[in-house]
């Protein structure tokens, strides 16, 4: 999970103005988990929005464009899922669901 947050967090930094601002956010429900990092950058089109988590797909200068498709590969194998979308303002926003890890008695 940590490569997950490295490579999201570090494609935020990398497109967000200077201080700008990056928001980690998160809920708590019965059997999940809800966490989203929204960024101040430019935003996703929606060639983005089709092909963000595509091998190879990159807006980076010099990017390979692995980071979202390894971080989509992680959480998909821990049971979740994961999505970007455009915020109103400016800006995108990634969400994850992961399922609670239950302890046993």
């Amino acid at each position: 999970m940590k490569q997950v947050f490295d490579n999201i967090l570090s494609n935020a930094a990398h497109f967000s103005p200077n201080s700008g601002t990056i928001t980690c956010s998160w809920q708590i429900f019965q059997d999940e988990v809800l966490i989203k990092i929204s960024d101040q950058g430019p935003g996703l089109s929606q060639e983005d929005l089709q092909k963000i988590f595509t091998p190879f797909y990159s807006r980076r200068k010099g990017g390979t464009g692995l980071g979202l498709t390894i971080a989509k590969k992680i959480i998909l194998d821990h049971q979740g899922s994961i999505w970007a979308q455009v915020l109103s303002e400016s800006g995108a926003q990634f969400s994850m669901i992961l399922p609670r890890s239950r302890s046993v008695n």
